[in-house]
């Protein structure tokens, strides 16, 4: 019989005395299979908040965080944008680099690029009625010292937008941040006038 690790952690097809005492410990289980995402933190039905901070992650042992949730404006049709952070402090330099396409229900597909930027923009109008803003996936990938060529400081994301009228429009997009010897350890979501009025996420730190 094959031998499974199950991604709950079980181990099958070991039969009693398969095994020498301490072949396998939840050591070995944990770093292998159930280790590899973490969940950070989560939020499942907050409230009114000027934005969505994210500072001190820690990069020594995540490559990556993926950020999933939905948010809706106090503000009807604002963007949805984003910074990074560094030591608690926004990065403001004009170097953010970002592109998107997005795709209508009659099947047009448009899109919007920009260079030297001092934020990425994420989506476009969100409405603020209930099921209305933006749901999305954001992958964060931080540069971190000792890695080879400046590599590092991007997103990707993906997700949907309701406007104020409740019209559905799907985008996907990436983004940089080019700026030598920066090394982003925070990140944060905002829309671009006022405040969120509910939001809900998990935010899950990715292992090399």
């Amino acid at each position: 019989m094959a031998i499974t690790i199950n991604g709950n952690g079980t181990v099958t097809g070991i039969s009693v005395g398969g095994l020498p005492d301490g072949c396998v410990d939840a050591d070995t289980i944990a770093s292998g299979v159930a280790g590899s995402w973490v969940k950070l933190s989560q939020v499942l039905n907050g409230g009114n908040v000027t934005d969505l901070t994210f500072d001190s992650l820690d990069t020594s042992t995540y490559r990556a965080f993926k950020f999933i949730g939905g948010m809706k404006p106090v503000t009807d049709d604002v963007f949805l944008d984003m910074r990074f952070r560094v030591g608690g402090s926004d990065l403001t330099t004009a170097k953010y680099d970002w592109g998107y396409t997005v795709m209508y229900p009659d099947n047009n597909v448009t899109g919007h690029s920009l260079n030297d930027q001092t934020y990425f923009k994420l989506f476009g109008d969100g409405g603020n009625t209930n099921r209305e803003g933006w749901h999305l996936e954001l992958m964060i990938v931080p540069h971190v010292d000792g890695h080879a060529g400046q590599i590092g400081n991007a997103i990707t994301w993906q997700g949907h937008r309701l406007d104020d009228s409740g019209a559905f429009r799907t985008a996907t997009g990436s983004g940089y941040y080019d700026v030598d010897d920066t090394y982003v350890n925070g990140f944060k979501l905002y829309p671009a006038s006022g405040n969120f009025a509910e939001h809900n996420y998990t935010l899950y730190g990715i292992k090399a």
